[in-house]
């Protein structure tokens, strides 16, 4: 097969060297990723929060993927050999295998940009929680919100929705074969390319400032008293745990991760000694207004 594709109306996107377990291995551990992460949102807040369901709405896009890329993807790289002039592939079913290679290709491309925002929207809402008391962040925040739900629309209507009428004969038409045509996709790929990053970039930006601010405050508690005995109180835990079975240092690990989880999520109440993050966000300082009761002559 010739390396050169610069003349193919429909450009490679696979090899032959990935092998379907491949696929499967990734789809198992995505599953897995989001089985785990379900669990401990229960054991740690008994119940799941509203990225969970966001979550749960990606994987199923995303195995939906994998399913149609397997079973009907496939058509479309007969497609491509038949424009590479390898006509020994045109079966009789040709024609209407494309039009499902096309119909599922359709598919495929518009779940694959949802999946992917949904993702990017998720780990914008964890942030949103942790920083909703500073202004100009929540500014931020509705911006980036704003450009990544936007840039992903824009990718979906730029989309050729002819792929969906499922024709063959139109991608062999002047309207995929001329010179415009392909200026256009390739111009479509490199938006596609650009916002993603742009997005992408932006939100690790908000990442990066809410997690200093939440580091800074937090290295703030551990100076208090209760922290420290805390701490010690700990400590004697994990010695006496180091002095038993392996299955005691899997329950200490456990209970360590879900711990961290907690803390990471900001579900500490609102007592005198706890950070005041029960609605979800970064604790507030004091407001510096007099508490003095004049109409009390104690004071």
């Amino acid at each position: 097969m010739s390396s050169d594709h610069s003349g193919y109306i429909i450009q490679p996107a696979g090899s032959s060297s990935i092998t379907e377990d491949t696929f499967y291995l990734f789809v198992g551990i995505c599953t897995t990723s989001f089985l785990t992460r379900a669990y401990i949102r229960w054991i740690c807040f008994h119940r799941l929060l509203v990225e969970d369901w966001l979550m749960l709405v990606a994987l199923m896009l995303h195995n939906g993927e994998a399913i149609l890329a397997q079973i009907f993807v496939r058509h479309s790289f007969v497609m491509e050999a038949a424009e590479r002039g390898d006509y020994p592939v045109v079966t009789p079913e040709f024609f209407n295998n494309s039009r499902r290679g096309l119909v599922a290709l359709f598919t495929v491309t518009v779940a694959t940009t949802v999946s992917v925002t949904i993702v990017k929207i998720n780990f914008l809402l964890f942030f949103r929680r942790l920083g909703n008391s500073i202004r100009a962040f929540t500014i931020a925040w509705w911006l980036v919100l704003i450009f990544t739900v936007g840039g992903s629309l824009v990718q979906i209507g730029m989309i050729d929705f002819q792929w969906l009428s499922g024709q063959p004969e139109y991608i062999f038409s002047a309207n995929y074969t001329s010179e415009d045509a392909l200026k256009r996709n390739y111009f479509n790929a490199i938006f596609s390319v650009v916002v993603d990053a742009i997005s992408d970039a932006m939100t690790y930006i908000v990442a990066c400032i809410v997690s200093f601010r939440t580091l800074f405050v937090h290295k703030g508690n551990q100076n208090s008293e209760r922290y420290r005995q805390q701490q010690q109180r700990d400590e004697a835990y994990r010695s006496a745990m180091r002095r038993r079975g392996w299955r005691s240092k899997a329950r200490e690990f456990h209970d360590s991760v879900l711990e961290t989880c907690k803390d990471i999520e900001g579900s500490w109440s609102l007592s005198e000694d706890s950070y005041a993050m029960g609605r979800g966000g970064l604790p507030m300082p004091p407001s510096g207004l007099m508490t003095v009761d004049f109409s009390n002559d104690d004071n």
